[in-house]
C-alpha cells in the first residue's frame, strides 16, 4: 500500500499460488497516477513474488483497455495468447464495468 498525508493512495494485491504469481488489483488515486507510484508498487510485489521462488507473473486485463495494457507492456509484461473461461454461479450477479477509485481513509 502507499499513502500520502495519512491518505491511501494506492495499492497493488498480489498471490503466489505456488506455480505462479498473480496481480489480483492495483489501484492508484487519481491524483496520483503518472507520478511513478504504480510502478513502484508493481516493482515491489514482483520483489516479494520472486522472494517466494516465484518465476512468472500473470495478471487480466480487459483487451479494450489499451491504455492499462500499455503500461504493463511498459512494466516487460506481453499479451499472452490464451483464453480466459469464466462460470457465473448466481443469475444477476454480473459487476458493473465502472472504474473503481481510490478514496483516503481515516484511521482509528
Amino acid at each position: 500500500m502507499a499513502e500520502a498525508d495519512g491518505r491511501l493512495v494506492g495499492a497493488v494485491f498480489g498471490r503466489f499460488d505456488g506455480r505462479r504469481g498473480w496481480i489480483n488489483h492495483l489501484a492508484v488515486a487519481d491524483s496520483f497516477r503518472r507520478r511513478g507510484l504504480g510502478r513502484r508498487l508493481m516493482a515491489e510485489v514482483e520483489a516479494r513474488l520472486r522472494a517466494l521462488g516465484c518465476a512468472k507473473v500473470n495478471l487480466h486485463v480487459l483487451s479494450t483497455n489499451r491504455e492499462v495494457v500499455a503500461f504493463y507492456e511498459s512494466l516487460g509484461y506481453s499479451v499472452a495468447d490464451m483464453l480466459f473461461l469464466q462460470k457465473w454461479l448466481r443469475r444477476g450477479a454480473v459487476p458493473s464495468r465502472r472504474a473503481v477509485t481510490v478514496r483516503s481513509r481515516r484511521r482509528a
